[in-house]
């Protein structure tokens, strides 16, 4: 039988822990197995937000004729397992329970709660524990849930398409269409895998968006607009369903509205929105525009990642962002548009 190495098994733990999505946030995806003899006898992930972790449902997963192998199985986890009561029971129980003797991590849970403590019980329990196994994929795996527990924020990704020359809008108030219609798919896709939305006023008043995704399966997510004068007429799309899209306003006078004190520039406080989001369980949030907002949140140091998307169309003037101190993850070409991942400092 050919011998797999930790990383083998890892890999596939962070490969499953994928199918959990953004049905788990503000919770981490995580994928868990349990091998013996090098050979996989259960394996299962976080699939849904308050129910089973993926260290149960690995150990539910084994057949009746395996549940002697227990004994002697290594149980792989792509994070560390918790040790706190929440919704669910702490996985470390679970793992003394079974009498595991060896446990491979790939990261450490920075949650405060955790944080090396269900490492600790494993050892204090007898248990052999590797960590560190594909650690940089483990880590980018649960990027989300680690700002979140560790800023108390979402995981806040900006999105803004510009023109070849710079531009993201023209100087006249009007909708200005630059990307193609299957990076629109790409933004669509991007939308299903973020628990909330947010524009700003010019975005809503002049492109008037839907916010949701028709172009691509997956859930709509929460919707939010800067309002401050709370002054965007109803019949605008995203107040087509009422009890879905939020206005951040100074004053409220609709019963969706969250009023917010000004911060900077007289602008409304990002960072109470930030905290707003946070107590709402909210781990993921896409900032789609406008210019503005996008800048305000880039000059706040409230954003973990920046999705730019470079159009051949000219508008050869317009309004510009002033990016700086700006690293790039990832670049590449999807139909007539580049895309570009850019990364905070601190999120790299």
């Amino acid at each position: 039988m050919k011998q797999y190495t930790h990383a083998h098994f890892i890999l596939r733990c962070i490969e499953i822990a994928r199918n959990g999505g953004q049905k788990v946030s503000p919770n981490p995806m995580v994928g868990s197995l349990l091998v013996e003899n090098n050979e996989i006898i259960g394996e299962g992930f976080h699939a849904e937000y308050g129910k089973a972790h993926a260290e149960v449902n690995a150990f539910s997963s084994v057949k009746k004729e395996n549940f002697h192998r227990i004994d002697n199985a290594i149980l792989y986890v792509s994070l560390e397992p918790c040790n706190i009561f929440g919704k669910t029971p702490p996985c470390t129980s679970l793992v003394l329970d079974k009498k595991v003797k060896k446990v491979v991590i790939s990261t450490q849970d920075v949650s405060p709660e955790v944080n090396g403590n269900g490492v600790k019980i494993l050892h204090n329990g007898g248990i052999a524990v590797i960590e560190g196994v594909l650690e940089a994929s483990g880590k980018s795996l649960v990027k989300q849930r680690s700002i979140f527990v560790t800023k108390k924020r979402p995981y806040t990704i900006l999105k803004l398409a510009i023109s070849e020359d710079g531009f993201y809008a023209s100087n006249e108030k009007v909708n200005t269409w630059l990307s193609s219609p299957v990076t629109s798919r790409l933004t669509h896709k991007w939308r299903a895998e973020a628990d909330a939305i947010l524009v700003g006023y010019n975005t809503a008043l002049i492109d008037n968006p839907l916010l949701d995704t028709r172009y691509f399966p997956g859930k709509n997510p929460l919707k939010y607009v800067m309002d401050k004068h709370n002054s965007l007429p109803d019949n605008l799309h995203l107040f087509n369903e009422p009890d879905v899209t939020k206005r951040f306003t100074l004053k409220s006078k609709h019963i969706n509205d969250v009023q917010i004190g000004l911060g900077k520039n007289q602008s409304l406080d990002l960072n109470e929105i930030s905290s707003y989001f946070y107590n709402q369980n909210i781990g993921s949030l896409l900032v789609e525009g406008g210019g503005k907002l996008i800048q305000s949140y880039l000059d706040s140091n409230l954003w973990d990642e920046l999705r730019l998307i470079r159009t051949k169309k000219r508008l050869k003037e317009g309004k510009e962002i002033l990016f700086k101190n700006l690293y790039k993850s990832v670049s590449y070409i999807l139909g007539d548009d580049v895309i570009e991942i850019y990364l905070r400092e601190e999120t790299r």
